[in-house]
């Protein structure tokens, strides 16, 4: 049966940064609460947190590592981006580290180099289930022009067996090819607002 809620929500954010010898350190929290609400699932706030070191190094290089850790009820797409887990909430944390190194291997040409960690838990039983992600991935680019880089990358995926679903193994090989602005890039200019 479908059932209706309403609520006030109130988002309140924290962000910090510092400098780290050449790079920087960041982070940022943004809970979410609620009043007003009905159901358990509604009720309980949201909380996420996430820190950023950047580096660089050498001639054009990067070192990027990220901890994204949320813990929540409500926010179901955090557990399952497929969207198939929206019933019988059960109140989870996942956590998502990452790191990056992007090697600068001639003027105009790079190595990406990349993992990622992903764990996911419940405090009780719901209906979704615990699982872990083991992403890795290795590349090669090129600066297209001081605003554009393409990347041909392969990326391992892997679902270890979880114990609650052991069907839901999985792993997954995929090459990629990536074409990104990076910050300095122009924005595309919105034909709305031309005179």
């Amino acid at each position: 049966n479908t059932v209706n809620d309403s609520y006030f929500q109130f988002e309140p954010g924290i962000a910090a940064s510092a400098p780290v010898g050449l790079g920087a350190f960041t982070a940022e929290y943004a809970p979410a609460f609620r009043a007003g609400a009905n159901f358990a699932a509604t009720q309980d706030p949201s909380h996420i947190l996430t820190g950023t070191l950047d580096l660089p190094f050498g001639s054009d290089s990067q070192f990027t590592i990220s901890d994204r850790f949320v813990a929540s009820t409500l926010d179901a797409r955090e557990v399952d981006p497929g969207g198939e887990y929206f019933f019988d909430l059960a109140s989870f944390q996942r956590n998502l580290v990452s790191a990056n190194a992007r090697l600068a291997v001639g003027p105009r040409l790079f190595v990406d180099l990349g993992g990622s960690y992903n764990r996911v838990s419940f405090d009780e039983q719901g209906g979704f289930f615990p699982y872990e992600n083991r992403m890795v991935s290795a590349g090669m680019g090129y600066e297209v022009s001081p605003n554009l880089r393409a990347t041909l990358s392969y990326v391992y995926d892997e679902v270890p067996t979880p114990e609650e679903r052991p069907e839901a193994e999985a792993s997954a090989s995929s090459a990629l090819v990536t074409a990104a602005c990076t910050p300095s890039c122009p924005r595309p200019i919105d034909p709305r607002s031309s005179p």
